[in-house]
């Protein structure tokens, strides 16, 4: 395929239909909000200084939730029923990213009845906001740029 057609598609997957760039919710490891994202292979790329970072403390600090198994279950509704946001969700099942933590869930192997219990915890400390607007993206003009 031409480098030209190429780099013009691929930058079509990455807007929508009004022009915005799709919304895509990412954390590195350690929790920052602060770090650049590849959404083409969904990785993160690099960490920067955001300076318009808010930050709040949450109301309700500790989640708590015990969930009970059944053999009908997929282990994925599991991560959706603890709040996991559904791009990662989905990232995680089709193998784009290396599950850690809560997220290494869906490895489970062994057999899952009505006496298998899941204990999830999670202590929240802070809620983080990037304060940035999106802005419209000009596919033409990106593409004539990648294509010289």
């Amino acid at each position: 395929m031409d480098e030209k057609l190429r780099s013009q598609s691929s930058l079509n997957l990455l807007a929508s239909q009004n022009g915005y760039p799709i919304e895509r919710k990412v954390i590195d490891t350690s929790g920052r909000l602060d770090s650049l994202y590849d959404a083409s292979t969904d990785n993160l790329v690099d960490r920067h200084s955001a300076r318009s970072i808010e930050i709040k403390t949450p109301l309700q600090r500790s989640v708590c939730r015990l969930f009970s198994g059944d053999q009908s279950r997929e282990l994925n509704s599991f991560l959706r029923d603890i709040d996991f946001d559904d791009a990662i969700r989905q990232s995680i099942c089709l193998q784009m990213v290396t599950p850690s933590g809560v997220g290494r869930l869906i490895e489970y192997n062994r057999p899952i009845n009505e006496k298998t219990r899941f204990l999830y915890y999670s202590y929240r400390d802070r809620k983080e906001k990037l304060n940035i607007k999106a802005l419209k993206a000009d596919i033409n003009r990106w593409s004539t740029k990648r294509s010289n």
